[in-house]
C-alpha cells in the first residue's frame, strides 16, 4: 500500500511537468520549446547521481558544461521579464519531469508496468479536471464536443507512449532511455517546421543544436 501511495504522489509531481510544458507552448514557438526539453538532462543526471549513487563520467562533466553554456545563451537572449515569461515554464517543465522519472523504475519495479501507468494517467485525468473546473467558468457539453475525439485519440498514444517508456525503463537506465528520446526532437522539429510552418532564427538554432550534442555525452 505504501508503493501504491509513493506512486501517486510521484505522478502529481510530474504531472506539473506537463502542466508548464503545455503553458510554455502558449508563448513559444513549439518547435523552440520542444526540443528545448534536453534541459531536462541537468535534472535527470544530479538526481541520477544522488538517488543510485552512480559516479559521473567526464562525458557527463562536459554536457553539463554545454548545457551551461546554452543557459547563458538563453539569459543573453532575453530580458528578465521575458525570461521569467518565456524560459521559465520551460525549466520548471523538465525540473519536474526529467526528476521524477528517475524514480520511476523504483515504483514500477514494486507495483508493475500496467498499475503504474494507470495510475499516471489517472493523476493526471483527475489533476487537469479539477485545473478546468477552478479555472474555467463556464463548463458546458457544446464547448468539450468539438475537441472530444481529438482528445480520446491523443489520450490514447500518450498512454501507448507511457507504457513503452516505462517499459524501456525495466531494461535500460534512465540516463541511456532519456538520451534515446533525442529522437522524439527531430519529429518534433519536423512537426513544427512543415505542419506549424515555424522557422528558428540564428541563436534559437544554436541553443537546439547544443542541446542534442548536450544529451548525447550524457549518455556516456
Amino acid at each position: 500500500m505504501v508503493f501504491y501511495i509513493e506512486a501517486i504522489l510521484l505522478c502529481l509531481f510530474s504531472f506539473w511537468g506537463l502542466y508548464h510544458f503545455t503553458a510554455s507552448l502558449k508563448l513559444n514557438k513549439f518547435s523552440f520549446v520542444a526540443p528545448l526539453a534536453n534541459l531536462g538532462f541537468i535534472f535527470t543526471i544530479l538526481t541520477s547521481i544522488a538517488v543510485y549513487q552512480i559516479n559521473i563520467t567526464n562525458t557527463q562533466i562536459i554536457a553539463l558544461v554545454v548545457f551551461a553554456i546554452t543557459v547563458i545563451i538563453i539569459l543573453r537572449k532575453f530580458q528578465f521579464s521575458d525570461f521569467k515569461i518565456l524560459v521559465v515554464p520551460i525549466i520548471l517543465t523538465h525540473f519536474f519531469w526529467d526528476t521524477a522519472v528517475v524514480f520511476y523504475p523504483l515504483i514500477i519495479s514494486k507495483i508493475g508496468i500496467i498499475p503504474f501507468c494507470l495510475l499516471m494517467e489517472l493523476c493526471v485525468l483527475s489533476s487537469s479536471g479539477i485545473l478546468v473546473i477552478v479555472n474555467s467558468k463556464i463548463i458546458s457539453w457544446n464547448l468539450i464536443k468539438p475537441h472530444l475525439i481529438r482528445a480520446i485519440l491523443m489520450a490514447a498514444i500518450i498512454c501507448t507512449a507511457v507504457f513503452l517508456f516505462s517499459s524501456s525503463l525495466t531494461y535500460l537506465s534512465v540516463i541511456v532511455v532519456v538520451t534515446l528520446g533525442l529522437l522524439t526532437k527531430l519529429i518534433r522539429l519536423t512537426y513544427g517546421y512543415f505542419i506549424l510552418k515555424e522557422r528558428l532564427n540564428k541563436t534559437e538554432l544554436i541553443v537546439l543544436l547544443l542541446m542534442v550534442f548536450g544529451g548525447m555525452l550524457a549518455s556516456f
